[in-house]
């Protein structure tokens, strides 16, 4: 048997292990039809893409896949988060004919934004949803823009706007399609789909369900140096994407992330959700496992950036929590004992090696990433406000051997190519998520703690993720994951919002009730 096939054998075997053991997990967060729909949805994806050889066709079997999964699933925007990395984001151009001569390559992100997010949005437009009855009725939760939405149209704008010189009509049609499926419909769709504590709640242990599997690959692929999703490369003939990178001896797990810190981007995020999540578990021991798979995964990336995120999720999770200050010393407490642990180990040394900022293990990128800081931060200088759009020639002298200008940071990008300006408005945005967050997780905090600590731990995961693209671009399931936890994270303040406006009205019908009606004298 090719080792194509027996690639197939081993993610199925090991991936319907992980769903047989964690559904009575997750089944406390999601309806057992959605759960098993979602499951078999996932299933049929991986065999088809490793089945069919056809790109194009793969891409008709999946959307028929997904299709039938939207029509039946209660909540669009979980079983969005459940997919977003059942498969590696291998792209191919779609085919064109007549004058167009090219469209945009499709993989399957976008894939997913077509199929999942269009319709739901579609149908989002048509039937705007309200969280809360009362207020619906009295007219005071109508749609309307949001500050974060008007943020995220002047950021994606102001790119349009600065290409549009540049631009043929046909490119700038295509950019601004682009815009709408890679960056407003995550948003839009998990802004507006969860729209209660139910839907958020099965959002979240959605994407944890998907990166626990996808945390047991990287451990196997770690450990018998095997990327097992390689093959679909080749056999699909896509733009080229995976190569094998390794730090010291060990091969970085990639899973379907396209990159072993893309991975590691997910599993940390997904690691900073499983804090707020086990709460809700009985089980001690079923939590604690959840957490290990994801810890295990994590490390199997052996990407630095992510650890650093994940460590920062905590940390700031422990710290939106009640009693604060004795949980986030407990919690420093045992991260210092597990290390200390670590280092009486054999493995002790190899992992100093590997960690950031001390390690010695691949000191080159540590000097490669000073150097980017401080050529970008002359260019930015250059043009301060609106940026330089083809900012790439004026830095060669960081062309490494590879033959590409590795641009590390997500802001150092944003800034280099549309300015401060630009800059300011994505930061903006995720200014006021954040305010908005901590302003909920302060009001329900004496009185609702579980809906205070979804708030906290969203707040952090979105701040992990913020700390996490300084190390890495805005590309592939990054860049679509940032806008979704933005999403998943306004969809909170909104449910919060309502929530505190219904309760007061709530009581002045009670009271209205109660007071008794006196006739006339």
């Amino acid at each position: 048997m090719s080792p194509h096939y027996n690639a197939l054998i081993v993610v199925l075997g090991i991936t319907l292990i992980v769903f047989h053991l964690a559904k009575p997990l997750v089944v406390n967060f999601m309806a057992v039809e959605d759960f098993a729909r979602r499951r078999n949805i996932w299933l049929g994806l991986v065999v088809a893409a490793f089945v069919v050889s056809n790109y194009w066709l793969y891409v008709l079997v999946a959307v028929g896949l997904l299709t039938y999964g939207l029509k039946r699933d209660s909540n669009p925007a979980a079983l969005y988060l459940f997919l977003l990395l059942a498969i590696p984001p291998f792209a191919s151009d779609i085919p064109t004919f007549g004058l167009i001569t090219q469209l945009f390559p499709l993989d399957h992100l976008r894939l997913l934004s077509l199929a999942i997010l269009l319709p739901a949005a579609v149908g989002l437009l048509r039937t705007p949803s309200a969280p809360d009855a009362t207020l619906q009725s009295s007219g005071s939760n109508r749609q309307g823009m949001l500050p974060t939405d008007v943020l995220i149209l002047l950021y994606c704008s102001l790119q349009f706007a600065l290409w549009l010189p540049y631009d043929s009509a046909i490119a700038s049609i295509r950019r601004a399609l682009l815009f709408c499926i890679d960056i407003l419909l995550p948003y839009f769709v998990l802004s507006r789909a969860c729209h209660s504590r139910e839907m958020i709640r099965d959002a979240m242990a959605s994407f944890v369900m998907a990166a626990m599997v996808l945390a047991c690959i990287a451990v196997f692929e770690n450990l018998r140096g095997w990327l097992l999703f390689a093959g679909l490369e080749e056999s699909w003939g896509s733009l080229g994407l995976t190569s094998a990178l390794r730090r010291g001896e060990s091969l970085r797990a990639q899973v379907t992330g396209g990159h072993s810190i893309v991975l590691g981007y997910a599993l940390a995020i997904a690691f900073g959700i499983w804090l707020f999540l086990r709460l809700r578990v009985e089980a001690m021991s079923w939590r604690w496992l959840g957490l290990l798979a994801l810890v295990a995964g994590l490390a199997a990336t052996l990407a630095r950036g992510p650890w650093l995120g994940a460590l920062a999720i905590l940390l700031v999770f422990q710290a939106l929590g009640p009693n604060a200050t004795s949980r986030s010393f407990k919690t420093l407490a045992l991260i210092a004992l597990a290390g200390g642990i670590l280092l009486l180990t054999p493995w002790g040394p190899g992992f100093v090696d590997r960690l950031p900022f001390v390690g010695s293990d691949e000191g080159g990128s540590v000097t490669y990433r000073q150097q980017l800081a401080a050529v970008s931060w002359q260019l930015i200088q250059q043009n301060p406000l609106f940026g330089t759009l083809n900012f790439m020639q004026y830095m060669e002298e960081l062309r490494q051997g590879e033959g590409i200008i590795d641009l590390v940071n997500a802001y150092a990008g944003i800034a280099l190519s549309f300015g401060l300006v630009g800059l300011g408005l994505f930061v903006g945005f995720f200014g006021v998520i954040a305010v908005n967050c901590f302003r909920a997780v302060r009001r329900f905090a004496a009185t609702d703690l579980d809906f205070s600590l979804m708030g906290g731990n969203l707040l952090a995961c979105v701040g992990g993720g913020l700390l996490m693209i300084s190390t890495v671009g805005l590309y592939l399931s990054v860049a679509y994951l940032t806008w979704a936890m933005a999403g998943l994270a306004v969809a909170y303040s909104r449910l919060a919002r309502s929530e505190s406006l219904a309760e007061p009205q709530a009581r002045a019908i009670f009271s209205q009730q109660r007071t008794p009606v006196h006739g006339p004298p």
